[in-house]
């Protein structure tokens, strides 16, 4: 059996327009301080911050931030949570690098919600 996984960007530009209810939580997974600072900069309220997210704990109505490998993206859409990903263009020069919230606004930082499937046909 071959296993692919699909990505379908969905793009998204207001994350605040969500209704905050019931067990919905917003988690930002990040190791790295200036997207953290970033995050709050931009206004939107997060509930939890964490350096590593256990998928297990994720909760259908949940929303996860962060940038995360494409295995666990499609474990949190299966579990019924909502993933955005920050999406920068970065040079070369800037990759390995910690980066500012200035930074990362000066580079066009932005979340876009992605929703990954693993294939299992």
């Amino acid at each position: 059996m071959i296993r692919s996984q699909v990505l379908m960007m969905i793009p998204f530009r207001v994350l605040m327009m969500i209704i905050r209810g019931g067990v919905m939580r917003v988690i930002l997974v990040s190791r790295h301080a200036g997207l953290v600072e970033w995050v709050k900069n931009k206004g939107f309220v997060v509930d939890k911050h964490f350096t590593h997210l256990d998928v297990k704990d994720v909760q259908n109505g949940d929303v996860i931030i962060g940038t995360l490998p494409v295995q666990m993206i499609a474990s949190i859409c299966k579990k019924g949570a909502k993933y955005y990903h920050l999406e920068i263009t970065l040079p070369e020069a800037l990759r390995g690098k910690e980066l500012s919230a200035s930074k990362l606004d000066k580079l066009g930082a932005d979340l876009v919600s992605y929703k990954a499937v693993i294939d299992e046909s």
